[in-house]
């Protein structure tokens, strides 16, 4: 078992061209947190169709992120389908207090872990993936009934797409969420398999620092996933720790 004693994660976001051009504010949101055996990282995407959805990405990661830090316990011993209320009503708070009368029109990608035992959270598109010895696909984007449309946490039918998955295959020593931005520079939608990127990441995270991983992060996503898309870019990498029976 992992006891996450040495665990590490890192984020970084960055707007898109297409934005850019627009004049519009990145709607992607990052961050991570970690307090001694506690760790938590996510990240979400505001609706394009919704004006200023930056500011219920950014309000939906902060509450999540401060409230899994402050009773991881509740996250991980939760009943499911308590949890998902759990996380839509603390969104549509947190996204009401910052800007009246907006919803948590954004998706969700989120990792915590607490000692031996996580929980993987996942609503909407982008993807999971898991990295150890082999590389999988550990959550699929979601999309609607055409390949442009995801869902969001502010539907109607929410709840039915929330996917929990509970502590990740322990083999898996790192965790990469990444928005649908990056996606394709993560994953193959053609073989449903992920691409070679993670590899590379999952290695930056064993061997170096969070300040390192970080500055290279960023560097590769503003310059070299920059130029294979025009959407917004955010990606969160996770050291799980070292497996106690290794």
């Amino acid at each position: 078992m992992r006891s996450g004693s040495d665990m590490k994660a890192v984020c970084a976001f960055t707007i898109g061209e297409q934005h850019i051009f627009l004049g519009t504010e990145c709607q992607d949101h990052a961050m991570t947190a970690r307090q001694d055996d506690v760790l938590c990282a996510l990240l979400a995407d505001g609706a394009g169709s919704v004006e200023h959805s930056e500011i219920a990405a950014k309000a939906v990661v902060e509450a999540l992120c401060a409230d899994f830090m402050k009773q991881p316990d509740l996250w991980l011993t939760m009943d499911d389908e308590l949890l998902k209320q759990h996380i839509i009503s603390l969104s549509t708070k947190a996204v009401s207090e910052a800007q009246p009368g907006m919803k948590p029109d954004c998706t969700l990608l989120m990792y915590g872990q607490a000692g031996e035992r996580s929980i993987l959270i996942h609503t909407g598109d982008g993807a999971a993936i898991g990295c150890g010895e082999e590389t999988v696909l550990l959550s699929r984007p979601e999309n609607g009934t055409e390949a442009h449309l995801t869902f969001f946490l502010s539907g109607p039918d929410t709840p039915s797409h929330i996917r929990i998955m509970h502590d990740p295959d322990d083999s898996l020593d790192t965790i990469i969420l990444t928005s649908d931005g990056a996606e394709r520079m993560l994953y193959d939608r053609v073989t449903d398999t992920p691409a070679n990127a993670p590899s590379i990441m999952a290695e930056w995270i064993r061997t170096s620092d969070e300040e390192t991983v970080t500055m290279k992060l960023k560097e590769t996503m503003e310059t070299l996933f920059r130029r294979h898309s025009s959407d917004d870019l955010s990606i969160a990498i996770i050291y799980r720790g070292t497996d106690d029976c290794e």
